[in-house]
């Protein structure tokens, strides 16, 4: 068994969830900056690991500036990573970290900090479940007695699906959606049974000459087909966890049930399907996106 248990060295100050679509950084002190990865000039992670040190240092760095501008100098930094990094994602993590400014890297696996910041009791002798499906990852553990027992990840989450959509409507009609019209399209079929009526979908064309919109009519059943696969392997990773785990600790998270965070949580049906897939019931926090940055700050706050 994979376990993990939290060693938070004296005075972290500053908590980093590096997210592949958002940056959240906080202290103890302080309210939480949120900052979009699209602003960086390259793209500085994808699916939840980094693809290129310097651009995240360059989006971190100036946050910890001000940090040292606020007496703390040189911070020392607990991060949040999926289990599945390996240890040359993990290295690249802490580099990139340090490139930035932090004098102190500690990286802690995700679904531990999204337990803590979802209110769950970590220390509990009693087994717990989150899925966490974020924009880069699908990340499943189970929680018992302030460790990881268990854990599955996929790289397949909610970027994937936009991806999937933007991919099938440049290749079937040469045409380039945005990035928030595919989230609409996507929060409108979601992920739960089959809708029947017609939606109508506003999108630009991909060529420059045609500076007018085009009004396309696509039906949800053609959106969902090109999604379903992606959603069905977001829920066969919460479930394949299920299958390998003992008996004994299975019964326990049935008791406890299942607790889905991350934008994932917030695309209309996953809850549902998730909960029909496993027959455990599943319950969602009030702010899914922000359980990891809590979670991370938490610990900061207790180190």
């Amino acid at each position: 068994m994979a376990k993990y248990r939290v060693q938070i060295p004296w005075r972290c100050e500053v908590a980093i969830d590096l997210g592949t679509a958002y940056v959240r950084v906080a202290t103890g002190k302080f309210a939480v900056a949120t900052i979009p990865t699209a602003l960086s000039p390259v793209l500085p992670l994808r699916h939840g690991v980094v693809t290129d040190q310097q651009a995240v240092a360059d989006l971190l760095g100036p946050l910890l500036r001000r940090a040292n501008r606020l007496g703390l100098l040189r911070p020392r930094v607990v991060v949040g990573a999926p289990t599945d990094a390996t240890c040359e994602e993990r290295e690249a993590l802490a580099t990139a970290l340090y490139k930035a400014g932090a004098a102190f890297v500690t990286i802690v696996s995700e679904p531990l900090a999204v337990a803590i910041g979802a209110g769950l009791d970590i220390l509990s002798p009693y087994a717990q479940m989150v899925v966490d499906v974020g924009d880069g990852v699908t990340d499943c553990a189970i929680v018992r007695a302030g460790e990881i027992l268990e854990s599955h990840a996929t790289r397949v989450a909610c970027g994937s699906l936009r991806e999937r959509v933007q991919g099938c409507f440049h290749q079937s009609w040469g045409l380039c959606l945005t990035a928030a019209e595919v989230e609409r399209m996507i929060a409108t079929v979601g992920a739960g049974k089959l809708l029947r009526t017609d939606t109508h979908i506003l999108v630009k064309t991909a060529s420059r000459d045609v500076g007018s919109p085009v009004a396309l009519t696509v039906r949800p059943a053609t959106l969902q087909s090109m999604i379903e696969p992606l959603v069905s392997e977001i829920i066969d990773t919460a479930t394949n966890l299920l299958q390998k785990v003992p008996p004994a600790l299975g019964c326990e998270i049935i008791e406890s049930g299942i607790l889905l965070t991350g934008g994932g949580a917030l695309l209309p049906g996953l809850r549902e399907r998730l909960t029909e897939a496993a027959s455990i019931k599943v319950t969602t926090p009030a702010k899914p996106l922000e359980v990891v940055i809590g979670g991370l700050r938490g610990m900061l706050m207790h180190a």
